[in-house]
């Protein structure tokens, strides 16, 4: 289940941006990809709320400086992982 939510979100950020999965780690910042803007932010945990059945909030996503962090953040709340 965890290797499923992060190669979800990392697939969606890979098709949705354009950017080669392998670039993309749970190390990865929103600095490190300059071609993504604030409503990508947005549509991302939009999808991933649909995807997985939870809410993010806003004080949790500004706690996070990681792609990792958000992929742990789902883990731990995800509804339905698959």
């Amino acid at each position: 289940m965890t290797t499923d939510i992060k190669n979800t979100i990392i697939d969606y950020i890979s098709e949705t941006r354009k950017i080669p999965k392998e670039d993309i780690s749970e190390f990865s910042t929103v600095n490190d990809f300059p071609q993504i803007e604030s409503i990508d932010i947005v549509e991302l945990l939009a999808y991933i709320e649909d995807r997985f059945g939870i809410y993010v909030p806003d004080n949790e996503v500004i706690k996070m400086h990681s792609l990792g962090e958000l992929i742990d953040y789902v883990i731990t709340h995800a509804k339905n992982p698959e």
